[in-house]
């Protein structure tokens, strides 16, 4: 995670990591192994500006599939966004700060399909996972 730090009023943080898991097991009827994705990047950006913040996260997966079920996911990327404004931030009493905000969330924004691959013997093979979604709401926190 890199901090671009201030720029007068803006401040911008950005990550990235990337994975790599390849999995050998020897030729034997006893394992029953559901592979993940081989590669995986996730990578994310957020700025803040006065009161408004904004983050973008992406993540992209290579395909993976259930060596029992014979279930197939393709390769996908996910797109996330929030959007957040700070209404009221209460500092008043050292120990116990409060702030209210107001807050829009989209999950999956570009609605890319993907599924469960399932385990062995599990029922929700081929559930889809993580549709598009979109919250708003107001959020409010005490820090103590």
């Amino acid at each position: 995670r890199e901090s671009w730090g201030a720029h007068g009023d803006w401040v911008t943080h950005f990550y990235a990591a990337y994975s790599y898991l390849e999995v050998n097991f020897p030729d034997s009827e006893q394992i029953t192994f559901v592979t993940t994705a081989n590669h995986q990047i996730k990578t994310g950006v957020d700025l803040f500006y006065k009161k408004f913040s904004t983050s973008m996260r992406w993540r992209y997966r290579t395909s993976s599939e259930s060596v029992v079920d014979n279930i197939r996911n393709d390769s996908f990327g996910i797109l996330h966004f929030s959007l957040n404004y700070l209404v009221l931030k209460n500092e008043d009493n050292p120990k116990l700060n409060s702030e209210l905000n107001v807050f829009l969330r989209a999950t999956n924004v570009l609605d890319n399909k993907h599924y469960h691959v399932g385990a062995a013997g599990d029922s929700f093979g081929r559930t889809p996972q993580e549709t598009l979604k979109i919250m708003a709401g107001f959020r409010f926190g005490i820090n103590y």
